[in-house]
């Protein structure tokens, strides 16, 4: 068996420039500086293999209504803290 070198691929969703701002403005005053390398985001997946990218691409590209996000309560993850979010995405 070869072993995959390629780093994973991560996803994240996109915010609308509001939502966008509130989030960064939420990480500027809560999260280390030094730390602070990118900006405010919503990981979907972080650990998906780079080898399939292209079916990633394929499914993603794929028309679809953006999905309702409701914000709650912040959780501890350990080395950091995330806001737990929840879909509200109808069929």
């Amino acid at each position: 068996m070869t072993e995959h070198t390629e780093e994973p691929l991560i996803l994240t969703l996109e915010l609308a420039p509001d939502e966008q701002a509130w989030a960064q403005a939420q990480r500027n005053l809560y999260f280390p500086p030094q730390r602070n390398i990118v900006p405010a985001h919503i990981t979907l997946f972080h650990t998906l293999r780079a080898e399939h990218e292209a079916l990633v691409l394929e499914i993603m590209n794929k028309p679809r209504p953006a999905p309702l996000v409701r914000i709650e309560a912040p959780v501890l993850l350990g080395h950091g803290v995330a806001y737990r979010l929840f879909c509200l995405l109808e069929p």
